[in-house]
């Protein structure tokens, strides 16, 4: 332990050690002869000994400080790394066990030459949307709140639906005997609620299409240009 200690000290005031002998004796050189030169031997070592520590001292703890605030910037960049990577996988896991932010809405289509108006049930988010529970009601049942009848609730179970995928058809609707259909949806997944209202209007026997769908901060409306009653400044009145 005190061998170690020894060479580590002849490691760090060598160069300050010889500096300051050839110092030393440059001095002496120059000294007058009557000065005592071992006092001024010494004098002149131990100044510049001091000195020439204390420089190469600052130089080695500037040095260390800033080698150490290199590896602080490097931890900061692994930790920076490793907690976006953290983040992905968190949101990776959160997103393929409950869904994440991701939706699954109904958009209406009419599958051509039939009477029919399906609705197609779409997943553009990034995660699968999990246990679909559909409720829906059709507004132009006729009700009798007087007698307690009120809407009739219809409901459907599906599964799951992947991303970037659609059910066709998931729901058919026919309007063979109908010009128009207004019904109101609720659909509830293991990681949202969502509300919609499709409205259908058939015009000279050309379907057109309206539908609102919300859930929380995600709102969509598609509304065509041509829909019956449809007021640009106004487009709610279309869902009344």
């Amino acid at each position: 332990m005190k061998r170690k200690i020894f060479i580590q000290l002849v490691k760090e005031f060598w160069v300050q050690t010889i500096l300051s002998i050839l110092w030393s004796f440059y001095k002496l050189n120059s000294a007058q002869p009557t000065e005592d030169k071992i006092s001024l031997f010494i004098t002149n070592f131990s100044v510049a000994f001091f000195l020439l520590s204390w420089g190469v001292g600052q130089y080695v703890r500037v040095k260390k400080q800033q080698r150490i605030e290199d590896s602080f910037d490097s931890v900061k960049k692994e930790i920076g790394t490793l907690l976006n990577k953290l983040e992905v996988q968190t949101k990776n896991l959160i997103g393929y066990s409950t869904g994440g932010d991701s939706i699954a809405y109904f958009q209406p289509s009419h599958p051509y030459g039939t009477t029919l108006v399906t609705l197609d049930l779409l997943n553009k988010s990034e995660f699968p949307v999990f246990d679909i529970f559909i409720d829906w009601i059709d507004l132009d049942e006729k009700i009798a709140p007087e007698q307690k009848k009120f809407w009739t609730r219809n409901y459907k179970s599906l599964e799951h639906l992947y991303p970037s995928n659609i059910i066709m058809g998931a729901l058919q609707f026919d309007l063979a005997n109908k010009d128009q259909l207004r019904i109101n949806l609720w659909i509830t997944t293991r990681n949202r609620n969502i509300q919609q209202q499709i409205r259908v209007a058939k015009v000279n026997g050309v379907f057109k299409f309206a539908h609102k769908t919300t859930s929380g901060e995600f709102q969509e409306t598609e509304i065509f240009h041509d829909f019956p009653g449809y007021d640009k400044a106004h487009p709610e009145k279309v869902f009344e």
